[in-house]
């Protein structure tokens, strides 16, 4: 086999090796960029999710609050109520003791 024949076979060998390193090393790039996207990815998806959720609690904790608010307003108003009419039958409990008392 004459020289430049061997020649040509081991520049085109290195070529293939130096093609074949280039490949893996964009293969790896190219894996290493996705793993970035997919880390990005699922950390912006777990903070919406988190909001999300915070928003929904948030949510939730203002209608109990509104509601606690709203019984506590309804018992309020049966205590003034059940005041006043204590207070109206007091005194007329009051007058028909004194009215007892002086009628003998």
């Amino acid at each position: 086999m004459p020289v430049e024949a061997i020649k040509k076979v081991a520049r085109a060998e290195e070529d293939a090796a130096a093609r074949k390193r280039q490949a893996a090393d964009r293969a790896r790039e190219t894996i290493a960029a996705a793993q970035t996207q997919g880390r990005a990815l699922m950390e912006e998806r777990r903070a919406l999710a988190q909001q999300r959720a915070r928003e929904f609690l948030e949510k939730e904790q203002q209608e109990i609050n509104e509601r606690v608010r709203a019984r506590e307003e309804q018992a309020q108003r049966a205590c003034k109520e059940l005041s006043a009419r204590a207070a109206g039958r007091a005194q007329t409990a009051a007058q028909a003791v004194v009215e007892r008392i002086v009628n003998g």
